[in-house]
């Protein structure tokens, strides 16, 4: 089964586009079968939330070893909205970042983040009302 790439607006426009030209080509009974055949796959494409014109002209279709391109698939991750500018070297930046037991001190949200290994953390993190979450991570890059 192919993983959504559309959003829920055009899933519906797509569902009411595609049963508006479906059944006018119905109607009309000679030279609509073209007309038909692009509006069921305009219901098609709205039902199930998946275009494959969008895989093949976004780059987002499997590589050679079945591996997605995309590291966030369409719609599923957010925009950055906002830009900071900070005033450090970025070597001094990104070391504060690796040193991952001082980012609760930056980040008030997290409890705190534990070094179990060279490539591996564990991470508590306040949940909603009292609760914690917790995960391990582990740095592959």
């Amino acid at each position: 089964m192919h993983r959504r790439n559309m959003h829920l607006l055009e899933r519906w426009a797509s569902v009411i586009g595609g049963v508006a030209l479906a059944s006018s080509s119905i109607k009309k009974r000679s030279g609509g079968k073209i007309a038909l055949l692009f509006g069921t796959e305009l219901i098609r494409r709205g039902v199930t939330g998946h275009c494959y014109a969008r895989d093949v002209l976004s780059g987002s279709s499997k590589t050679q070893k079945g591996e997605s391109q995309v590291s966030v698939p369409y719609g599923e991750g957010e925009h950055a909205r906002v830009a900071v500018t900070i005033s450090k070297p970025r070597n001094e930046v990104y070391q504060l970042f690796r040193r991952f037991e001082e980012l609760p001190r930056i980040f008030p949200h997290l409890v705190s983040v534990e070094q179990r290994g060279p490539s591996i953390t564990h991470w508590v993190a306040k949940g909603p009302g009292t609760s914690t979450v917790a995960w391990d991570a582990e740095i592959n890059n």
